[in-house]
């Protein structure tokens, strides 16, 4: 877990968050304790977190043995993600192994053409379904961009700058993100070159009538496809959703 976070030009301590959990899992028997990732180049002090080490220690203790690899079942659980929060409290969600990967090739490679050519940028937090489908382009033999903070620091130019610098070819993002471009009148296809783009995939909102055609009249350039996909959450507990509509 990281130490701190940094968001919009705020810092955010997330020790008391990290002992909160640590003290919550104590009587996990599985529970082996947390992990500190430095998010500045000093770690802070984690002394008074609970069963908590700093990266540096944890790799200190590694061994060089190759891991022990066990056949899984395709309904073994793989991962827990949480929905958007668009219409309530976001839920967890645990998906499954062959679920995950077989709908994340599925989608990457059938409906999006990702392939070794291709650049993908996903806007998102790391809880969020969409993090992992940003990774899982790497099945497609993908180039794949992190991007951690704000997209409108230090200026609202900073992410189109960035999407036409590393010559993005999938653009992940939000109606969100879009409406602040049109409202404070910002055109990305004037402030970066854009050439490279071939998608950009809406989520997390419906997009508006309004704002579709601020995309194709004004933001973007006419070759560009603007999908607006559906909840991210869909996207690879499909084995999850079928297995519960067979038990109901």
């Amino acid at each position: 877990m990281d130490d701190f976070a940094i968001y919009n030009g705020k810092t955010v301590d997330l020790r008391d968050k990290m002992a909160e959990i640590s003290v919550g899992m104590k009587d996990d028997k599985e529970f082996e304790g947390v992990v500190s990732m430095p998010r500045f180049a000093q770690p802070v002090d984690i002394t008074k977190v609970p069963k908590t080490q700093t990266l540096a220690n944890f790799l200190s203790k590694a061994t060089s043995k190759i891991p022990d690899f066990e056949p899984t079942a395709f309904h073994d659980p793989f991962f827990i993600a949480y929905s958007s929060g668009t219409t309530g409290i976001p839920k967890c969600i645990v998906h499954c192994v062959g679920g995950a990967v077989l709908s994340s090739a599925k989608e990457g490679k059938l409906h999006r053409d990702m392939n070794a050519d291709s650049v993908a940028l996903q806007y998102t937090t790391t809880g969020w379904i969409m993090y992992f489908a940003s990774v899982m382009n790497l099945l497609a033999g993908a180039r794949v961009i992190l991007y951690d903070g704000s997209p409108f620091q230090p200026d609202l130019t900073t992410f189109v700058r960035l999407i036409g610098e590393q010559k993005v070819t999938m653009l992940g993002t939000s109606p969100r993100w879009m409406h602040e471009m049109q409202k404070n009148g910002i055109v990305p296809k004037d402030v970066a070159d854009l050439s490279s783009l071939k998608v950009v995939t809406s989520t997390g909102m419906v997009l508006s009538d309004q704002l579709f055609e601020w995309f194709y009249d004004v933001g973007f350039p006419k070759h560009v496809q603007l999908a607006n996909i559906s909840g991210g959450t869909d996207l690879v507990c499909m084995e999850s959703l079928g297995r519960i509509m067979a038990h109901d």
